[in-house]
């Protein structure tokens, strides 16, 4: 949306360049949100290495680097949070299968 809104005269290239684009704007979002209120939160090892792994990311969602995939496992920890107790599971069972609840920027 960033593109679009900033271009005036998008070629062709622009367009290819933009479909190609792995920038995760969601975790851009969000990331920093974790690291603010995590830093003071007593995790695990593992908790605190996933924590610092997020807080070195580019946000690409690149197939070899952990981070989307960390990034990604914690979305869905939280929707469920979030979700899991107020709507029935037939509900969310549902919701599930015609597609993940998202925030979108």
């Amino acid at each position: 949306m960033e593109v679009l809104e900033a271009g005036e005269n998008l070629t062709v290239e622009d367009m290819k360049a933009l479909q190609m684009d792995q920038t995760n704007l969601q975790a851009r979002a969000f990331v920093p949100m974790f690291i603010e209120v995590l830093d003071v939160a007593h995790l695990s090892d593992e908790q605190g290495e996933a924590l610092g792994r997020l807080s070195k990311w580019d946000y690409l969602d690149e197939v070899e680097a952990s981070q989307p995939l960390i990034f990604h496992r914690w979305m869905n920890e939280i929707e469920k949070l979030l979700y899991d107790n107020e709507f029935p599971e037939e509900v969310m069972e549902f919701l599930a299968a015609k597609a993940r609840l998202r925030i979108s920027f």
